[in-house]
C-alpha cells in the first residue's frame, strides 16, 4: 500500500529535475569509439538483454605524457630515474587520475541514474551498475540482445558511446557493453598423454642452459602475477609438484568482478600457467587474477593488478586482436604504464594464430598482431618446436612452431596496427613488431607434461612459452637483489641491446628455420621467433649485470651563479661544474657492499693457477687504456704459476669475462720484496679488453694533495670479507686515509726493522677495522674520485687492520713512462652539456659543450627582444658513460615583452543544488595583477575578481553558459566559455 504514493513522487521529483534542461541547450557530446562489433549472421534476441548491467569507466591519466617519459626513463641505463621504481599509491599520486576526475565521472554516472559500486585504488576504473536504458541514455548509445550462429545468447551496444565534453576529456573508455568473451588464450592444445610425452622441468632447464641460475636461485622472494579467465584446482597442483619432487606451490586467487567459483572451459590454460611458472621458478610466489570474460572484467583486472602492487612479474596469455576487440586496449595500456613504473616485468604470449592477430574471430586475412604483445611495454614470447638430443634434455636444435592448419597452431608474430616502432627495436617498418623472443610450444614435438583432473597431458603453445619465461625472470631478479642491484623491470631495451651486440650468438639460440604462414624465421631477428630463444645462464649475467644500475651520483653538477638578471636582448653566463661523487659503500664488513665491473669498467681480476680462491682470482687491478694494466709487483713475482687476467667476470664462480694473457711486464726497480715499499708494477696485456665505449679511465696521482689523512676513497677488489672467508663477488667500500702513525709499531720486517715505510705506503681504513681491503685486494686501486691514490700491498692476514698502499704519488714519474697516455688520460668530453626550459626566443650555448669529471664549462644564455618578462627554472643536464645529473640555474628576464595573456578553459561543470562550489581559474602571460570578472553564473555563484576563484552554493536547476574573463594591467583581455549545469 506504501509503494505506490513513493513511486508517484520519484516521478513527480524527475519531472521538476528535467524541465529546466529541456529548455536548455544540451551539452556538446564527444564520441569515444564505436561499438563492440557483431558476429556475422547474429540476429536480435531480446531475451538476451538482462534487467540490468555492469560498466566500467577508465579514467585517464592526469599527466599521461609525464607517466610515458618515467616509464622509458626507468629503462634507460643513462638516466638517473633508471630502475627507480613507484609504489603503486606514489604512481596514482604522481600521474594517475585525480579526486576531483573521480568525483566528477561519479556524479555524473549517479545523475543519470547508475549506481556506483567500486573505484579502483589507483582511481584509474568506477564501476557502476544499471538498466539497459539507463546504460544507453548515460553514454548516449542504446544495447540489445542477440543470438549469434552458434547458438551464444548475448547483448551488444549497437552503436558507438559518446560523453559530454566535459567529461570526455577525463574518461578514457566505456566498457561492459557486450557480455561476448573478450579474450582469447593464446592456446594450451594437448598432445600425448603422460609425462613422457612433454618435457619435465629439468629437462627445460638443462635445454636452455638454465642450471647454472637454477642451481643457486629459485625464485624465492619474487611474486608471479597470472591473468586468467578461469580457475583451478589445488589438487592438481599438488598432484604436479609431488610428481617432480618439487616445493609445493599454493597460488593466491583474487577474484575480480566475482571470478570463477569452479573451473570452467578455461580450466587447462591456468593449470597449465601455474605448473608452467613452478617449472622454471619452484619457489616463487603465484597471484592468480581470475574474471569473467568480458572486456568490462579485462579492464577491471588489469587496474586491479597495478593497484595492488603486489606482484613482480607479470605472465598473460590471454590475448585481444588489435582490430576485433579494441575496446580494452587504452584502458589497459594506462594500467600497464603503472606496472612499468612499479617495475613489473610484463610477459606475454605472442600468439597461437600466426600473423592473422584476430583469427580465432574468424578473420584469418587480416595481417596484425595481438595485445597486449603489442604493447612495447610487454616481451613478446614467440613458440618454438624444440629438440634435444637426450634423455637429459640437452638442446640440439629449434624451430618456428607450426603444427599447420589455419587455426591455433602457429606461433603468433606480425606488425602492430597502434604502436609505433620503438627506437630500440631493429627493421624498416614504422610499427612495433612482435615478438621478441621464443621458447617452446610445440606440443606435437613435446611441450611441458601438465597435471589435471587425474591425468597427464602434454600441453604446449604460446600460452606456455610466456610463463616459462617469467619463472626464469623471477630467478633473475632474486640473483639482481642479491647482488645488492634492483629488479630488472622492462627487458626489451637490454634484450635488444644484448642480441644487436657481439653477445647474441652466446646468450640466444638464433632459430632460424620455419615460419609461421606469413612470416619466415631467419638470422637474427625475424617477426616469426624474435631473437630466438634463451641461453639462460649467459643471457641472465648479461641481464642482471651488464646493464647494471648507475651509481644514483657517479657525478654531481654545480652553477656558480646558480642565478642570474639579464635585461632582453642580452646574455648572461654561469660556470658549470662536473664533480666525481664517490658512491657510499655499506662498510660493515671488511669486504664492504657488492658491486660490479659494469659500475667500475676500468676493474679486471688477475687468475693464478694453484690459487685457493673462487675462479682462482689472486689480484685485482686496474686498466689504464684497453690492454694497460696498473697492479702491485707482489702480484707477478711472490708466488709461482701461470697467470692470466679476466675482465666482466663480477662473480667468480661463472665462467664469464674475457681472458687476456699478459705480454709483456715492468716491475718497479726498486721492488725486492712487499715489505720493502715499490710495491708498483704495470702490465701489457695480449688483446684489447672490451671496456665500454666513452668509458673514462682513472688518472694517476702525480702529487700529495690527495693523500691527506681524513680524505676518503673507494677500495675495490674480489678479496676475503674474513679471516678465511672468502668472496665470490666484486665488493666497495669507503674508507678513508689515516695519519702514517696509525700504521706503524704492529709490524717488522725479517731484518726487525718496521714495515711501514714512509714515503713508500700509505695507510688507510678506520679505527675498529670495520672496513678494509684484505687478501685477495692486492693490487687494487684506492680511488679518490676518478684519481688512483693507491695500489693494495699488505695488512694483517686476519683482515682485522688497517691496509697498507703503495702510494702512488712518490712513483707517479717512474710509473707514467708505462701508461698510454702518461699520468692523465686524455680528455674525452665524456659528459655532454645541455639545457632545457629556457624562455621563448632564448638560446642556450657551452663552451666547451662537453667535461670530463672536474671539468668546467661556461654557459651563456642569450635572450631575445622579444624574450618575456619573468623568472624561469633552466635545467642544465650533464649526461655521461652511466648516468645523467642535473642542476638548476634560475634566470630572471627583465624589460621583455610580456607573453601573451591566456585563460585556461575549465570545460563544462556540473553541480548539485544547496551544495557548495569551488572553482579556481587559471590565466598566464601578460602583466600582472589579474582583474577578473563572469557573465551568467548560475544563481548562488560569484567570482572573486582578484582571485579568480568562482565559489558559492547554487540555488535551484540551472543551466547557463557562463563567460569569464581576465584583463591584465595593461588591459588586454582573454576569455573562456563552458556550460554549467545545476540539478
Amino acid at each position: 500500500m506504501t509503494r505506490s504514493p513513493l513511486l508517484l513522487a520519484a516521478v513527480t521529483v524527475a519531472a521538476v529535475i528535467s524541465a529546466p534542461l529541456a529548455s536548455a541547450a544540451p551539452p556538446p557530446l564527444v564520441p569515444l569509439g564505436t561499438a563492440p562489433a557483431l558476429p556475422s549472421g547474429a540476429t536480435a534476441d531480446s531475451s538476451a538483454l538482462p534487467a540490468e548491467l555492469t560498466v566500467a569507466v577508465a579514467l585517464k591519466p592526469r599527466d599521461q605524457a609525464g607517466a610515458e617519459r618515467f616509464v622509458a626513463a626507468t629503462a634507460d641505463p643513462n638516466s638517473p630515474d633508471y630502475h627507480h621504481f613507484l609504489s603503486a599509491a606514489e604512481y596514482t599520486e604522481r600521474f594517475g587520475p585525480t579526486p576531483a576526475a573521480v568525483d566528477q565521472v561519479s556524479k555524473y554516472l549517479s545523475g543519470s541514474g547508475l549506481r556506483v559500486t567500486e573505484v579502483t585504488g589507483n582511481r584509474q576504473v568506477i564501476t557502476a551498475t544499471g538498466t539497459p536504458d539507463q546504460v544507453g541514455h548515460a553514454f548516449s548509445t542504446a544495447l540489445s540482445g542477440f543470438r549469434a550462429t552458434s547458438g551464444e545468447r548475448f547483448f551488444n551496444a549497437t552503436k558507438g558511446v559518446s560523453l559530454p565534453a566535459d567529461l570526455a576529456g577525463v574518461v578514457r573508455g566505456v566498457t561492459g557493453l557486450t557480455d561476448r568473451a573478450a579474450a582469447h588464450r593464446a592456446g594450451s592444445p594437448a598432445g600425448p598423454g603422460g609425462p613422457g610425452g612433454g618435457y619435465t622441468p629439468a629437462q627445460l632447464r638443462t635445454a636452455y642452459s638454465m642450471t647454472g641460475l637454477s642451481g643457486s636461485y629459485d625464485g624465492s622472494g619474487e611474486t608471479v602475477g597470472l591473468t586468467e579467465f578461469d580457475t583451478f584446482k589445488q589438487s592438481d597442483i599438488d598432484a604436479w609438484t609431488k610428481y617432480f619432487n618439487q616445493p609445493s606451490v599454493t597460488p593466491q586467487v583474487v577474484k575480480v568482478d566475482g571470478g570463477f567459483p569452479s573451473p570452467s572451459s578455461n580450466q587447462l590454460e591456468v593449470t597449465l600457467d601455474v605448473q608452467a611458472v613452478a617449472a622454471t621458478a619452484p619457489k616463487a610466489a603465484q597471484i592468480v587474477y581470475s574474471a569473467p570474460n568480458t572486456d568490462e572484467a579485462w579492464v577491471h583486472e588489469m587496474a586491479k593488478i597495478a593497484s595492488d602492487n603486489k606482484i613482480t612479474v607479470l605472465s598473460n596469455s590471454w590475448l585481444l586482436g588489435e582490430k576485433c576487440e579494441a575496446d580494452p586496449i587504452p584502458s589497459s595500456h594506462d594500467s600497464y604504464t603503472q606496472l612499468a613504473a612499479q617495475g613489473v616485468t610484463m610477459l606475454s604470449a605472442s600468439g597461437d594464430w600466426g600473423a592473422t592477430g584476430c583469427g580465432y574471430n574468424g578473420d584469418n586475412s587480416t595481417i596484425q598482431a595481438d595485445y597486449p604483445p603489442s604493447d612495447p611495454l610487454f616481451t613478446g614470447v614467440g613458440g618454438t618446436q624444440l629438440r634435444t638430443s637426450d634423455s637429459a634434455g640437452t638442446w640440439q636444435s629449434e624451430s618456428c612452431w607450426n603444427q599447420g592448419g589455419s587455426g591455433n597452431t602457429r606461433s603468433g608474430g606480425a606488425y602492430s596496427q597502434i604502436y609505433a616502432k620503438p627506437d630500440w627495436q631493429p627493421g624498416s617498418n614504422k610499427y612495433r613488431s612482435v615478438p621478441d623472443v621464443s621458447l617452446v610450444a610445440d606440443y606435437g614435438a613435446g611441450a611441458l607434461s601438465v597435471y589435471m583432473n587425474g591425468g597427464w597431458q602434454d600441453v604446449g603453445g604460446t600460452s606456455l612459452s610466456s610463463p616459462l619465461w617469467a619463472g626464469y625472470v623471477a630467478m633473475l631478479n632474486q640473483k639482481s637483489l642479491a647482488g645488492g642491484k634492483s629488479r630488472l623491470g622492462q627487458l626489451n631495451q637490454s634484450i635488444y641491446k644484448i642480441a644487436g651486440s657481439a653477445d647474441y650468438p652466446s646468450t640466444f639460440h638464433d632459430v632460424t628455420s620455419g615460419g609461421n604462414g606469413t612470416y619466415d624465421a631467419g638470422t637474427g631477428y625475424d617477426l616469426c621467433t624474435g631473437w630466438g630463444s634463451p641461453k639462460a645462464d649467459a643471457l641472465g649475467a648479461k641481464l642482471t649485470g651488464g646493464d647494471t644500475p648507475p651509481p644514483a651520483k657517479d657525478f654531481t653538477l654545480s652553477a656558480a651563479p646558480s642565478s642570474g638578471t639579464v635585461e632582453a636582448g642580452k646574455s648572461v653566463s654561469t660556470t658549470i661544474t662536473a664533480t666525481s661523487a664517490t658512491a657510499a659503500a655499506q662498510p660493515s664488513v671488511v669486504g664492504g657492499s657488492p658491486t660490479t665491473t659494469a659500475a667500475h669498467p676500468f676493474i679486471v681480476s688477475m687468475r693464478r693457477e694453484g690459487s685457493a680462491f673462487p675462479g682462482q682470482q689472486s689480484c685485482t687491478a686496474t686498466l689504464f687504456g684497453p690492454r694497460t694494466v696498473l697492479l702491485a709487483a707482489h702480484c707477478l713475482l711472490e708466488k709461482p704459476g701461470h697467470k692470466w687476467f679476466v675482465y666482466g667476470a663480477d662473480d667468480l664462480t661463472k665462467d664469464t669475462g674475457t681472458t687476456a694473457e699478459i705480454a709483456s711486464q715492468w716491475v718497479h726497480p726498486d721492488y725486492t720484496d712487499w715489505s720493502a715499499g715499490a710495491d708498483i708494477a704495470v702490465v701489457t696485456l695480449d688483446r684489447d679488453m672490451p671496456v665500454p665505449a666513452g668509458t673514462t679511465y682513472p688518472k694517476l696521482a702525480t702529487d700529495t694533495s690527495l693523500d691527506a689523512p681524513g680524505t676518503k676513497g673507494l677500495t675495490i677488489g674480489w678479496g676475503q670479507t674474513a679471516a678465511n672467508t672468502y668472496s665470490n663477488v666484486l665488493r666497495q667500500a669507503e674508507v678513508p686515509i689515516q695519519a702514517d702513525s696509525a700504521c706503524k709499531g704492529r709490524f717488522t720486517d725479517p731484518q726487525g726493522q718496521e714495515e711501514y715505510k714512509t714515503p713508500a705506503m700509505l695507510c688507510t681504513g678506520y679505527p675498529d677495522h670495520h672496513a678494509a681491503a684484505c687478501v685477495g685486494d692486492s693490487g687494487g686501486p684506492y680511488l679518490v674520485g676518478n684519481t688512483v691514490v693507491g695500489v693494495f700491498s699488505w695488512m694483517s692476514t686476519q683482515c682485522d687492520w688497517n691496509a697498507v698502499y703503495a702510494r702512488v704519488s712518490t712513483y707517479a714519474a717512474d710509473i707514467a713512462p708505462h701508461l698510454p697516455d702518461g699520468p692523465n688520460p686524455p680528455q674525452t668530453g665524456a659528459i655532454t652539456l645541455s639545457a632545457a626550459g629556457l624562455p621563448s626566443g632564448a638560446t642556450a650555448s657551452f663552451s666547451p659543450s662537453s667535461v670530463d669529471l672536474g671539468g668546467k664549462s661556461t654557459l651563456t644564455i642569450t635572450t631575445g627582444a622579444d624574450t618575456p618578462a619573468g623568472t624561469y627554472q633552466v635545467t642544465v643536464s650533464g649526461k655521461g658513460p652511466k648516468s645523467t645529473q642535473t642542476t638548476t640555474y634560475s634566470l630572471t628576464v627583465t624589460g621583455g615583452t610580456p607573453s601573451e595573456l591566456t585563460l585556461t578553459n575549465p570545460g563544462n561543470q556540473t553541480s548539485r543544488s544547496g551544495q557548495p562550489v569551488t572553482l579556481p581559474l587559471k590565466a598566464s602571460g601578460g602583466s600582472t595583477p589579474y582583474k577578473w570578472s563572469a557573465s551568467a553564473l548560475p544563481g548562488g555563484l560569484s567570482i572573486d575578481a582578484s582571485t579568480g576563484v568562482i565559489s558559492g552554493t547554487p540555488r535551484g536547476f540551472d543551466n547557463k553558459q557562463v563567460t569569464v574573463t581576465v584583463t591584465d594591467s595593461a588591459g588586454k583581455k582573454a576569455t573562456a566559455s563552458f556550460y554549467w549545469f545545476v540539478f
